[in-house]
């Protein structure tokens, strides 16, 4: 009897599968449009460097260097 009751009490149906998918991804969504300002942020508190490309500096061209 204890085992039966423990079994339904475990049952997870698409019911209550569906709200749960909703709200992860809801905070996936927010995460995947705010991600750069995430970044941002993270980079500010902990005072990482940005990349070259996004001081303003060009990307070396390897083309133009002697072989």
């Amino acid at each position: 009897m204890a085992v039966n009751l423990l079994l339904i009490a475990l049952y997870v149906g698409p019911d209550q599968m569906m709200p749960v998918a909703s709200i992860l991804a809801t905070v996936m969504g927010f995460i995947m449009i705010f991600w750069n300002r995430f970044l941002g942020i993270i980079r500010k508190i902990f005072g990482g460097s940005k990349p070259p490309e996004a001081e303003g500096t060009p990307p070396q061209s390897t083309k133009d260097q002697p072989k």
